[in-house]
C-alpha cells in the first residue's frame, strides 16, 4: 500500500495522506491552525489535480476536534466535492467520529444533510 503524504500531522494540523493502492484520501488528527486556508487550500489542490486524472476518490474524515475556521474550509471542499460528482466522479465521503462525541456527531450529520454528496457516518474507537 503506497502512501503518499499530502501534509504532516502536528499538534495544530491534521495529517493528511493518500492510499494510492486503495484510492483512499484519509484526513485526521487536530485541526487548530492559525491560517486554515494553508492547510485546506493544499488539500483542495490535491483533490482537483487528483481528479483531473481519476475518477474515483475515497475519501476518511477523522477529527479528534477542528475549530471554525477549519471548519469553513472543509466546508469549501465539501462543497466542490458535490460539485465533481455530479460531473461523473465517483467520490465516496466517510466521517468518523468518537461515540460519545456528539459535536463531532451532529458536524458530520449536518455536512450529511447540508451538502449534495453521501456522507457516511461511522463510529471509531479511539486507541
Amino acid at each position: 500500500m503506497k502512501q503518499e503524504i499530502i501534509i504532516e500531522e502536528t499538534r495544530f494540523t491534521p495529517a493528511v495522506y493518500f492510499e494510492q493502492d486503495n484510492k483512499l484520501l484519509v484526513i485526521s488528527g487536530r485541526s487548530i491552525p492559525e491560517n486554515p486556508e494553508k492547510i485546506y487550500g493544499k488539500i483542495q489542490d490535491w483533490i482537483e489535480n487528483y481528479l483531473n486524472n481519476n475518477d474515483d476518490l475515497d475519501i476518511d474524515i477523522r477529527f479528534d476536534y477542528l475549530n471554525s475556521g477549519s471548519s469553513k474550509y472543509l466546508f469549501y471542499i465539501i462543497k466542490h466535492l458535490s460539485s465533481l460528482q455530479k460531473k461523473n466522479k465517483n467520490i465516496k465521503v466517510v466521517w468518523y467520529y468518537e461515540e460519545d462525541d456528539e459535536s463531532m456527531q451532529e458536524l458530520g450529520e449536518y455536512i450529511s444533510a447540508a451538502f449534495d454528496i453521501p456522507v457516511k457516518l461511522e463510529v471509531f474507537e479511539e486507541n
